[in-house]
């Protein structure tokens, strides 16, 4: 059986974030961070700033809940 996480995740009731992506939601119910912050968590492609879905593949999280990156 599925951990509940991985099935939360994958239903959209569980994202994945950096502390910017956590203020803006509180703020704004948007689920976003910028390309500056995302880099940092190693998980976004550099050359086409979006997030690398292999590399959120290996680690489990689904591309929905990383949420969209913006260019600032």
């Amino acid at each position: 059986m599925r951990n509940r996480a991985a099935q939360s995740a994958e239903a959209g009731e569980l994202l994945f974030g950096t502390m910017d992506s956590w203020l803006i939601w509180k703020l704004t119910g948007r689920h976003v961070t910028d390309v500056t912050n995302a880099s940092r968590t190693m998980l976004m492609n550099l050359q086409t700033l979006q997030w690398d879905d292999s590399l959120l593949a290996a680690i489990g999280v689904p591309p929905p809940s990383a949420g969209n990156l913006l260019i600032v």
